[in-house]
């Protein structure tokens, strides 16, 4: 069962706590995409929660995936800083209260990379993920998949399919704009053997240098929490 605590308080310019937290029978919260908001405690254990049970269904298929994006950083990250680090967020917190291993403080869903060779897998993920009530938009022509909490309620999870190209760099089909200012395709080598970090109280498989990967994916400036969750820099 989901345990839900009380709603964060309001900062300025940002819109005032929900009376009643979301729910999978409600849409998701009214700040829930801005990355000027704390990720609110009701939509972190649906967050949680979409984690645990898709990562439960990859292992039961046997599937290849590892964490990315912003979910790898949250694991990698958050213990390198504190509340000090994110002043827009900062009100209600100790300054020097360093961060647990995992959800990035703003951050609104999670990631994960897998195996597009694994696509038939995928497919039985997906079947056991219908059975759990989760709302599963299945992309074939990327192979991915986007996992909702629920149809009204799009807290969410994304896998990217990467395949192999010849050279031997994984690439995606297609990126999104923001991936403009992230690192891309990268070398096998910077994959496999893949590792593990921990994440909100269990483990996750990661890249093979976890950090190393973060700085791929973000820059130098990595470890640096920004506003806008992306540097500018075009990659």
């Amino acid at each position: 069962m989901i345990t839900v605590q009380s709603p964060a308080p309001t900062r300025p310019g940002i819109p005032a706590p929900q009376r009643v937290p979301c729910t999978r029978d409600t849409p998701r919260c009214a700040d829930a995409r801005s990355y000027e908001a704390e990720l609110r405690p009701c939509c972190r254990e649906h967050l949680k929660a979409l984690v645990a049970d898709t990562v439960a269904a990859l292992d039961a298929e046997g599937a290849v995936y590892w964490a990315d994006y912003g979910t790898l950083l949250g694991a990698v990250r958050n213990p390198l800083t504190t509340w000090a680090d994110y002043p827009w967020l900062a009100e209600g917190h100790v300054a020097d209260e360093p961060l647990a291993p995992g959800i990035i403080p703003h951050d609104k869903d999670a990631d994960f990379g897998v195996l597009s060779s694994d696509w038939a897998k995928l497919m039985r993920v997906r079947s056991r993920l219908d059975a759990l009530g989760y709302n599963v938009i299945v992309r074939p022509q990327v192979f991915g998949l986007k996992i909702r909490l629920s149809a009204l309620n799009h807290t969410n999870l994304d896998l990217f399919g990467w395949q192999l190209r010849s050279n031997g760099y994984y690439y995606r089909l297609s990126y999104l704009s923001v991936d403009s200012f992230k690192g891309r395709e990268f070398p096998r080598s910077k994959l496999l053997p893949l590792s593990t970090i921990p994440w909100e109280g269990f483990e996750l498989a990661a890249p093979a240098d976890p950090a190393a990967f973060c700085s791929f994916r973000y820059g130098t400036d990595w470890r640096t929490p920004l506003p806008n969750n992306h540097d500018g820099v075009r990659r």
